[in-house]
């Protein structure tokens, strides 16, 4: 009877015995066997199960990179004349990579990407399993906070383009994944991502991946394009004018939770832009969504709308701000001076004012002798609750609130009014 190979005992099982092949050396034996370049039976053996072994704890995948594994599964990408062992060194080498930037950056510095980018760029010689694992590789290793250096991984992006028309799902997945991962500038030390990706003619797809029927690919799409937007006013406009806000729009409806919230954190980049890129987001009907999911849609995601509404009502002209105020907008806005986030708290106070600085404009236009009573903001406040609400944020603990609400309230409402009110809520507590 044929013995079991050593991979056959980390098949899926509780627990898996990862640690106990580590404990006995058999690492360096695998390590050893991947030279075995006249077996290659046996080289696939190896780098299979160090590919199952990377799999496990901290502790194993380490044991792993304190060896020459690494660099020996590099050299197999240009060396093996087999197929399944180049497969399974880039399986392994993908493992890696996705472990931690400390294993990513050793296989960067070791010159891992250009073997990696020539399977890539001639997907006729190899199989759509070798080139769906080298993607997912790329992936791992454009992942990572913090990012890698970007002339590190540069290279990989047009190939990645060009993946993204392979009409794969999973090589387009991985390679839209690798391409948020690059474009994601939020880091303190990350720059440049942006406009690399911008330049490698990839926007057009993204754009189109966001209405995808496989979520595996518009999820990654709209993360992509979310990063996108974090960018220029100019760089934004590249975006809009790959049609992604139509895409946006629709996914701001998604009934998945994180979706509705990815799309409503774009689209809250896009309102903060130009007045031509704010008034976008009302052509391609975004706004009724935004509202609706700001009155009742969980905190996590309502949250995310109310920002984008804000920055439509702090950057918007006197007809948008009106069409916010009288659809929805005031009793929206009054739901988040009840939050435990004072940056949320201050960004309703702050389009509360908005909303009564338009309706003295509204009123003063037609009736030069207008009384408070008339401003159409202010009795929307009312109705809603938010009057109420704001006075009580004048007692707040934070003293920006207290600052904000009190502008509010004596830039706006009549003294007498103001103190009455100040009254009933100090006898109501």
């Amino acid at each position: 009877m044929r013995p079991k190979s050593a991979a056959s005992y980390c098949q899926p099982r509780t627990p898996p015995p990862i640690n106990v092949l580590v404990g006995v050396g058999l690492v360096e034996t695998l390590v050893h066997l991947l030279a075995a370049h006249d077996h290659p039976l046996l080289q696939f053996e190896a780098a299979w199960t160090l590919s199952i072994i990377a799999s496990g704890s901290n502790d194993a995948v380490m044991a792993i990179m304190r060896t020459e594994a690494p660099l020996r599964f590099i050299a197999l990408l240009s060396e093996s004349l087999h197929e399944n062992v180049r497969t399974q060194s880039v399986w392994a080498l993908a493992e890696y990579a996705g472990h931690s930037c400390e294993c990513r950056d050793y296989l960067l510095e070791n010159g891992i990407l250009p073997p990696l980018l020539a399977v890539l760029s001639a997907p006729e010689t190899v199989s759509w399993e070798m080139l769906r694992t080298a993607t997912w590789a790329v992936a791992n290793l454009c992942r990572g906070c913090p990012k890698p250096e970007l002339e590190t991984v540069r290279a990989a992006i047009p190939v990645l383009a060009d993946l993204c028309t392979s009409g794969d799902d999973e090589l387009i997945a991985n390679a839209t994944w690798a391409l948020a991962y690059l474009s994601d500038d939020s880091a303190d030390d990350a720059s440049g991502g942006i406009h690399a990706v911008l330049q490698g003619d990839v926007v057009n797809m993204l754009s189109d991946f966001l209405v995808h029927p496989k979520s595996t690919v518009s999820t990654p799409a709209l993360k992509a394009v979310g990063n996108l937007l974090t960018g220029s006013a100019d760089q934004t406009q590249m975006v809009l004018a790959s049609g992604a806000l139509a895409g946006l729009a629709c996914l701001a409806r998604s009934p998945v939770l994180n979706t509705r919230k990815e799309a409503c954190w774009a689209l809250s980049n896009v309102a903060a832009g130009t007045a031509k890129q704010l008034t976008a987001v009302f052509e391609v009907d975004a706004v009724e969504p935004l509202l609706t999911i700001m009155r009742e849609d969980d905190d996590a995601v309502s949250n995310e709308a109310a920002w984008a509404i804000a920055n439509i009502v702090s950057g918007g002209t006197l007809d948008q701000v009106e069409h916010i105020m009288h659809n929805g907008g005031v009793p929206a806005f009054a739901r988040f001076l009840d939050n435990h986030k004072y940056r949320v708290v201050l960004m309703a106070l702050e389009a509360f004012a908005k909303f009564l600085e338009a309706g003295i404009t509204i009123v003063s236009s037609s009736d030069p002798n207008w009384e408070f009573s008339h401003n159409p903001a202010a009795a929307l406040m009312e109705a809603a609750g938010a009057i109420k609400l704001i006075v009580q944020l004048t007692t707040h603990t934070d003293p920006e609130v207290c600052t904000a609400a009190s502008t509010v309230l004596n830039g706006h409402f009549p003294a007498d009014m103001t103190h009455l009110l100040q009254l009933q809520n100090a006898r109501s507590e």
